[in-house]
Order: structure tokens, then C-alpha cells, then sequence
């Protein structure tokens, strides 16, 4: 529950957005009770949850792994506790930064010194709040069209929730 006041505030409504529509879609993943759904879920929003917290993400990775080989119920109730709490607060702006430095990673061998040098630019302004995260979001979509990348084009950071929400009216 958000009050309709604060999600006038563009940060808290992608948040509160970001965060019920990641919700559902692990309600749907759980679901399905089987843990190949789990590390497909996982694998999807390994960077939209990296711009929270990247030590949790490698927490969440690890449940995931199911080493001890724990029952479906158990690895999902685990993921599930370590999500809300990753999911409690907003993103972090250097954690949102650093998972857009991973996503440039896919890309950098093929990109030219310019392009490479214009993103990084992008990347100083979102940081500095001078442009929104709609700026890093549309260089990184661009370059999943170009390089026809699935996997990096499949990842919810890129389309968290329908932007068709967006609009305040």
C-alpha cells in the first residue's frame, strides 16, 4: 500500500511499481512449485535486483543453487523472505549505476570508444540526477535491438512494469 500523494514522487512510484509487479511475478513463478522456474525468475531480474542490493543478489543466488537440496517449499519460502527484504526500500542510485556498468559489459566489445564514452556520460548525469533512469534504460534497449542480445533483452530492469502506468492524470 502507497499513499496516492507520494506516488507523485517519480522515484516512489517507479519503486512501488517496480516492486508489485516483481512480487507477482514471483507469485506466479511459486507457484508452479519447481525450482527451474525459480532460477528462471531469478536469472530475468538478476539486475533489476542488483539495483537494490548486490550482495543480497548473490545471497538469492546462492538459495537458488539449492546446494543442501532443500524441498521447492523451502528454497522459495527462503527466497521469498530474502526478496521482501531486498524489496523494502527503494533502488539505490550507485547500486542502480553498478548494474548498468554490468549490463555495458555485455555490450563493450562491440561498441565504439565513443559510444562506450557517450553511456558513461549518461551514466555520470543519471548519478548526478540530471537526466532519469529512462536514459541508461533506452542506450542499453537500443544496443539489446542491435546486437540482438535475448538475455539482456529479457531482463525486467529494462521493463519492469507496463509503462503505460507512468501516466499521472
Amino acid at each position: 500500500i502507497e499513499s496516492e500523494d507520494r506516488l507523485t514522487s517519480a522515484r516512489l512510484r517507479h519503486h512501488f511499481l517496480t516492486k508489485l509487479f516483481l512480487r507477482e511475478r514471483f507469485r506466479m513463478t511459486r507457484a508452479r512449485r519447481a525450482i527451474a522456474a525459480l532460477v528462471g525468475f531469478h536469472s530475468a531480474n538478476k539486475y533489476l535486483l542488483m539495483t537494490y542490493h548486490q550482495e543480497t543478489v548473490r545471497t538469492l543466488g546462492r538459495i537458488v543453487a539449492n546446494e543442501s537440496k532443500d524441498t521447492a517449499d523451502r528454497v522459495f519460502g527462503a527466497y521469498a523472505a530474502q526478496l521482501g527484504e531486498i524489496l523494502a526500500r527503494p533502488a539505490r542510485l550507485p547500486a542502480t549505476v553498478n548494474a548498468f556498468m554490468h549490463l555495458l559489459g555485455y555490450f563493450s566489445d562491440r561498441l565504439t570508444a565513443n559510444e562506450k564514452a557517450q553511456f558513461l556520460d549518461i551514466l555520470t548525469q543519471f548519478r548526478e540526477k540530471r537526466v532519469s533512469i529512462d536514459a541508461p534504460l533506452e542506450a542499453v534497449q537500443h544496443w539489446v535491438t542491435r546486437f540482438d542480445n535475448t538475455y539482456i533483452g529479457n531482463q525486467t530492469l529494462l521493463d519492469p512494469y507496463p509503462r503505460e502506468l507512468l501516466v499521472i492524470g
